[in-house]
């Protein structure tokens, strides 16, 4: 009986000790990134996706989004017209899910209410929510 006592006991530490080994066994598949890595995800033209917006869609009416340090700026092109729509800042909270290949985040414009929004950048796709509206993005 003690024998058999020991033997389970052994074994359940060896469980334990061989899963803290095995990064499968983590409880959480997510990691903390610079926002400078997602100043480079950002940096670049994308269409704004969002229903009642201004149409984004075609070639010559797009968004960019272009980095100076910390700083992304929001520069919306209609024909040969660029206007400064938003600044955001990137903030220090940004994770990467495994599982979900997602960033996510938050992103605060600093020109309107200096709030943050929260962020989730997955694939060629973007979506900001703040108190206001969903906005969602798309990479071209």
């Amino acid at each position: 009986m003690r024998l058999l006592k020991l033997f389970k006991v052994t074994a359940l530490l060896l469980v334990l000790a061989g899963c803290s080994m095995v990064s499968g066994c983590d409880k959480t598949d997510t990691e903390n990134v610079d926002a400078t890595e997602v100043n480079a995800i950002l940096v670049g033209k994308w269409h704004l996706m969002r229903k009642g917006e201004a149409d984004m869609s075609s070639e010559e009416n797009y968004v960019t989004f272009t980095e100076d340090g910390h700083l992304i700026y929001e520069l919306v092109t209609d024909g040969e017209k660029t206007t400064l729509k938003r600044l955001y800042r990137i903030d220090d909270n940004w994770s990467w899910d495994k599982k979900k290949k997602t960033y996510t985040g938050t992103i605060t414009d600093i020109l309107s209410s200096d709030s943050p929004m929260s962020c989730t950048i997955s694939g060629d796709k973007l979506t900001t929510v703040d108190s206001f509206a969903e906005r969602v993005y798309k990479k071209i």
